[in-house]
């Protein structure tokens, strides 16, 4: 790729800015209507499928494209639910810090990546590498998530969403809810109507 043309080198961020676009268009209102944590855990997997294919399997250019098109499209669902989910698993005093930080760490890699080219090498695999590993922490956490308690609530699943806080309670090892004397504020308005 280093005596590529321009063009062929702007492809890569035409086709990623295509994915995203398109992504954002058509997976945005998907999670409001099927869960999120379904969603989330989908799109972090196929994204990082997507990204051992673009390292590892060397492919026609074409596909490469295809590929990174792919991995700009399901970039909603990585950051844009990322982020819904984390502001919704945290208590309204701790979701701003929280997807905040997320959001840095997904800026930091900008960074990581400008620092390591201009400083320490030209060679892309190492890097990639590195990234790699850290993007199976996302994944791999995802399959030990509960469904958002506060999506539950809007949905009026009140079971579900105390089923999720407790699995939430028990990881952070603090008391579960009980569901005699502990209830939701939407669920007891939701209750006393008429």
């Amino acid at each position: 790729m280093r005596c590529a043309s321009g063009v062929t080198i702007g492809t890569f961020g035409s086709s990623f800015f295509a994915g995203l676009g398109l992504g954002t268009l058509f997976l945005a209102h998907i999670p409001d209507a099927q869960g999120r944590i379904h969603i989330l855990k989908l799109g972090l997997t196929t994204s990082y499928l997507v990204l051992l294919l673009i390292v590892f399997v060397n492919v026609k250019l074409t596909l490469t494209y295809v590929m990174i098109f792919v991995f700009g499209f399901l970039d909603p669902v990585r950051l844009n639910l990322g982020f819904i989910y984390s502001s919704e698993a945290f208590k309204d005093k701790h979701s701003p810090v929280m997807g905040s930080l997320m959001l840095s760490f997904d800026a930091l890699t900008y960074i990581i990546t400008v620092i390591y080219f201009s400083q320490i090498s030209n060679e892309w695999r190492p890097l990639f590498y590195f990234y790699l590993i850290l993007a199976a922490i996302p994944v791999l956490i995802s399959y030990s998530l509960p469904e958002s308690p506060r999506y539950l609530m809007s949905k009026r699943l009140y079971i579900k969403a105390r089923q999720s806080f407790n699995k939430i309670a028990t990881i952070n090892q603090k008391n579960e809810l009980c569901p005699q004397t502990e209830k939701f504020q939407q669920e007891l308005d939701y209750l006393q109507v008429p």
